[in-house]
């Protein structure tokens, strides 16, 4: 990173592990990381993930963050830390995997830190949060299905009130079959709600 050592990453209270990764660069870096202590943040996950996938070089609740900062950007604080640049190399590849943002190809970093996961558009997320924005994707997915089935279902049924009586039949058949589809899939997601409760 440009900067290097004058770079000053911090994290705060929010979900998954997002930070993780840019604290941890910044770190390679040779920059001063700071953390919101968990027991201080509403939300522990991201400054928890950070302090283990990271160095952290001050520990800190909210209030306390603003004057370490400051005394960072003027010299009057710093970390006791060796502020070597690290040396690890980046290797990237493809998995067969897409975003699930834009569908676009993903491609799984290493870094010796935290895995991330990049895609051709530039959305960039660590494995927790890939995990998931996959599980999202995959519930809307589903409710599309069944949103989907269920119009076609509606359709069939209309259209065979304007069709002879071979078409439909026919019509009414396929608006069964297509309401059993989206039937099936409601009871996925079921299943999926009662399994992530247990």
């Amino acid at each position: 990173m440009t900067y290097g050592p004058r770079l000053i990453g911090i994290v705060l209270s929010g979900l998954l592990d997002d930070g993780a990764a840019g604290l941890w660069e910044i770190a390679q870096a040779g920059g001063a990381t700071n953390v919101q202590d968990p027991q201080d943040a509403a939300f522990p996950s991201m400054p928890l993930n950070a302090i283990e996938d990271a160095r952290v070089d001050f520990r800190l609740k909210a209030a306390e963050m603003g004057n370490v900062v400051t005394g960072l950007v003027n010299g009057t604080a710093r970390a006791d830390r060796d502020y070597s640049r690290g040396q690890h190399e980046a290797h990237q590849q493809y998995m067969g995997l897409t975003c699930p943002e834009c569908r676009g190809s993903l491609y799984i970093q290493e870094k010796g830190g935290p895995v991330e996961f990049r895609c051709r558009v530039g959305h960039v997320m660590s494995l927790k949060t890939l995990l998931d924005e996959e599980n999202s994707m995959q519930e809307r997915k589903l409710y599309e299905a069944i949103v989907a089935l269920e119009e076609g279902a509606d359709l069939a049924d209309y259209a065979a009130g304007k069709m002879s009586s071979a078409d439909a039949d026919r019509l009414r058949n396929e608006a069964v079959q297509l309401r059993k589809h989206a039937a099936a899939v409601r009871q996925i997601i079921e299943n999926r709600m009662s399994e992530a409760l247990t």
